[in-house]
């Protein structure tokens, strides 16, 4: 879904219009509700990727990766597990005797923030509902008192949906101390 898909929902669900004029008069303030939804929603879904990065001088920039790196789960080279730690940045892991060269890292990330109505949140398209009924929750708080009291089922709603997705993912072995 885009975010004008996205928000032409939430506008039916609080009982408005949802075309185009409404879509932009409310569009700074949903984006904002989005995008709050969006971090809350990745660190619950955990959400991770494999990708090539090069370890030069037994360190590797975590900022030279695709998208925001929240946490290392691993390095590999050649499917072996390599050992690491973090470097004096937060940003660099340091290794131990390993030859220069393209590693397998594995970590979790935090999508790009959406800036407009066209771009589509880089979520798993089965998490944008969830997306949907935090906006709509958002905007009742801000509601008189009787809105407020739907607000509250939205919400119990999306902790709910959160909950039951927690349960469903799978994600790559992340509980060894320092990659090992």
């Amino acid at each position: 879904m885009t975010m004008n898909q996205i928000f032409s929902q939430a506008l039916r669900e609080l009982n408005r219009p949802n075309d185009n004029l409404s879509i932009a008069k409310w569009q700074e303030q949903f984006l904002r509700f989005a995008n709050e939804a969006i971090v809350d929603i990745a660190a619950s879904y955990r959400l991770w990727r494999k990708e090539t990065a090069r370890l030069q001088d037994n360190r590797l920039n975590t900022d030279n990766l695709s998208y925001a790196c929240v946490k290392v789960l691993t390095l590999e080279r050649d499917g072996v597990r390599i050992p690491f730690y973090y470097g004096t940045n937060s940003d660099e892991l340091r290794t131990k005797n390993v030859p220069d060269g393209e590693l397998t890292i594995t970590y979790r990330y935090m999508p790009p923030t959406v800036t407009t109505v066209l771009q589509s949140p880089e979520l798993p398209a089965c998490l944008h509902p969830l997306i949907v009924t935090f906006i709509v929750a958002r905007e009742r708080i801000q509601l008189d008192s009787a809105a407020r009291s739907g607000s509250k089922v939205n919400l119990d709603l999306y902790e709910t949906m959160k909950k039951r997705l927690r349960v469903s993912v799978a994600t790559p072995d992340d509980q060894s101390i320092y990659g090992i």
